[in-house]
């Protein structure tokens, strides 16, 4: 099989309640000439593939995509049986594709915790063995009970050997991942990363975010991350941001340099956040608000290509929920936007809207050097589409 996809797959509807729903296959209107690292892409034929399948969840939630090192696709994501809530009887369960999501599997459970919650799936793939490890959390109080203290999220650790067709037993790593006065916690939900260069190399890094309470019983949520030097046997805290951090993930910007995007919950402003890590993700700068980048309260992701147009930096894109009107309506999940920063994240000059309509947590997956993947959530549905890095147009 070739590692460069013959065509491109411009979307996939999984609705998770009994069949496929699909959407009309939308018309390219002229495709840029500009991109930054080759010749123009060769044009591709738009087709909507068929995803065989019926599975006995209501609706899929949470969406991650990662490429392994045998370039099969896995979409995770909690399996939610009965309803949309984000509490209740929930497995994490994956899709796999061999063909750059032209087709994928029927939906494969990974973990289940009897009847009650078990998500925020965060993968992470080892690019020197191919093992791809998995960090997750459960619940056996819903949000706001834990929120105020009630109880609190444990956090766990496996990983698959063959591909991510089977997976090890769980490991309970809380007593490693989580502090004694966090409440709420949860990994991702989006990937993690291996260290691929600098000081650091070979190092496991995972976003993660947590709760915890005010003298005065406030409940304040934070985002943190954690690493890891042997292979997820052992894993350290790295330090916390300050108040109103929430969903994040991280990516590797240039030699000993990472950046932490994040989803701001306790806020008003409308739009992202970030800080900066130089140590492998053991300390962080403080978070910053970033209003070049406009956002509503929900999660997005951001991931560093292999390419380095440069010589200095990674080319970074970002993709989350950029509502038009965003600043009175910080709760609209829509017109998902995806951004393209080649200076480590000062400047995104480049976007391109990957849906316009109802859109809220998303993974971006680099397929090739020319073509990216967007899973995406458009409940009760979840999508998955391809763009060309061409496709991104300058702003303004």
């Amino acid at each position: 099989m070739s590692d460069h996809p013959e065509a491109n797959i411009p979307l996939i509807d999984v609705y998770i309640g009994g069949h496929l729903v699909a959407d009309e296959p939308k018309l390219a209107n002229g495709r840029p000439k500009w991109n930054p690292f080759a010749t123009q892409s060769p044009d591709a034929p738009i087709r909507m593939p068929e995803i065989s399948g019926e599975g006995e969840y209501h609706s899929l939630a949470a969406n991650v995509v990662v490429k392994t090192t045998k370039n099969t696709l896995l979409a995770f994501a909690e399996g939610r049986r009965n309803d949309l809530d984000d509490f209740g009887d929930i497995d994490i369960v994956v899709r796999r594709s061999s063909d750059f999501g032209r087709t994928w599997s029927d939906i494969q459970m990974v973990h289940k915790f009897g009847d009650g919650q078990i998500g925020n799936p965060t993968p992470i793939i080892d690019q020197e063995t191919g093992r791809i490890y998995l960090l997750s959390c459960t619940s056996v109080e819903e949000e706001l009970k834990i929120l105020a203290g009630s109880s609190y999220r444990e956090v766990w650790f496996s990983y698959s050997d063959d591909d991510g067709v089977t997976w090890s037993e769980e490991r309970n790593i809380s007593s490693m991942a989580r502090r004694e006065d966090w409440y709420w916690y949860a990994t991702g939900p989006a990937v993690g990363i291996q260290i691929q260069s600098g000081k650091y190399q070979g190092r496991l890094v995972v976003p993660a975010n947590h709760s915890y309470l005010e003298e005065d019983g406030t409940s304040v949520y934070a985002c943190h991350s954690l690493y890891s030097d042997d292979k997820g046997e052992t894993w350290k805290i790295g330090s916390t941001s300050g108040p109103g951090g929430n969903e994040t993930q991280i990516a590797e910007v240039a030699d000993d340099l990472l950046m932490q995007d994040i989803r701001l919950q306790t806020h008003l402003t409308g739009c992202r956040a970030y800080r900066y890590s130089r140590d492998g993700g053991e300390t962080w700068d403080e978070m910053r608000t970033d209003e070049s980048r406009p956002c509503t309260k929900t999660q997005g992701s951001i991931i560093s290509l292999s390419q380095r147009p440069d010589g200095v930096h990674n080319t970074l894109l970002v993709c989350n929920a950029a509502p038009i009107e965003t600043r009175r309506a910080v709760n609209q999940r829509e017109h998902l936007v995806v951004r393209m920063s080649t200076d480590g994240g000062k400047t995104w000059p480049r976007s391109y809207v990957v849906e316009p309509a109802s859109a809220g947590y998303n993974t971006l997956v680099e397929i090739d050097e020319h073509r990216i993947g967007v899973f995406y959530d458009r409940r009760p549905r979840t999508s998955f589409r391809t763009f060309y890095l061409e496709d991104l147009r300058p702003e303004g």
